[in-house]
């Protein structure tokens, strides 16, 4: 089956799915957007007989993700649910305003703030961002006037959706880049759906070219900005990873949220600590 909607092709995305959910388990909530994309193209077509496959492949990757979030339920969470909420407790709880301290002023310079960091706190992310807000307005107006077919509003939509609950972190006191992934992903697939319409109703191949050098344009921006990055890294990780190596602790334990990733060369016991967690689970 070569179709996207057979069988082995949809194995075969899920399976890249659970990989990518148990390298970051935050991505887990992407295991509802497949059902979602099948359900909303079953209601939304009109011949009987390609509603019928997209009900069925609906029904099929329902249970390939109710089996994911099952197995991952048992195995996982059911296991580390303790950790797992003095961890979430001890991270998340101090990262937004306490109730008591928001008001209409404060809520909105924490917006303007944290909108510029996120946005607009380098060249080449603001030419980014530039180009996701351009491609969010042209994306709603080529819907309004019909010009694209179904699917693409269906995926715009779905887009749209996941950009909104990554908006949460706007409200956040501290977002760390890592944080910030997703939502940069995100914002680079609504860019790249709305470029891709936008050449497909061009008629000549320069005028599609001259559509798509944006995409060009923050490809090579990125392979810049990682240049950059192999030029600027320290380290430092490496480094302190061969000096616990040779002090040769024997059976002392190194304790602090980051000792794992700081001993991995040496054979020593770790203790990745976090304030309450000992106490919270004797």
């Amino acid at each position: 089956e070569t179709s996207p909607l057979g069988y082995k092709p949809m194995l075969w995305a899920y399976g890249f799915l659970l990989l990518a959910v148990l390298m970051k388990i935050q991505f887990v909530y992407l295991l509802c957007l497949a059902p979602l994309y099948l359900l909303l193209r079953y209601f939304l077509l009109e011949k009987d007989g390609t509603k019928q496959l997209f009900r069925s492949r609906f029904f099929f990757s329902m249970a390939l993700s109710s089996g994911i979030a099952l197995l991952l339920w048992v195995f996982w969470f059911k296991s580390h649910s303790a950790v797992l909420d003095t961890v979430l407790h001890a991270q998340v709880s101090k990262r937004f305003l306490p109730l008591e301290q928001l008001n209409a002023v404060g809520i909105l310079i924490e917006l303007m703030h944290n909108g510029r960091v996120i946005f607009f706190n380098a060249w080449h992310i603001s030419i980014y961002s530039a180009l996701f807000f351009v491609a969010v307005l042209y994306g709603a107006w080529l819907i309004k006037s019909h010009q694209v077919p179904r699917s693409f509003a269906i995926l715009y939509t779905l887009l749209l959706s996941w950009l909104l609950l990554e908006g949460h972190k706007l409200f956040m006191l501290h977002v760390p880049v890592r944080y910030l992934l997703s939502l940069y992903f995100a914002m680079g697939c609504m860019i790249a759906l709305v470029f891709q319409a936008l050449a497909a109703l061009q008629t000549s191949a320069l005028q599609q070219k001259i559509i798509l050098s944006p995409i060009a344009l923050l490809v090579c921006m990125q392979l810049f900005h990682i240049g950059l990055s192999i030029q600027h890294r320290t380290y430092a990780t490496k480094a302190l990873n061969t000096y616990v190596e040779r002090a040769k602790i024997k059976d002392a334990f190194v304790l602090g949220q980051w000792a794992p990733a700081l001993t991995w060369q040496a054979k020593v016991k770790t203790l990745p600590y976090i304030d309450g967690l000992t106490e919270r689970l004797k």
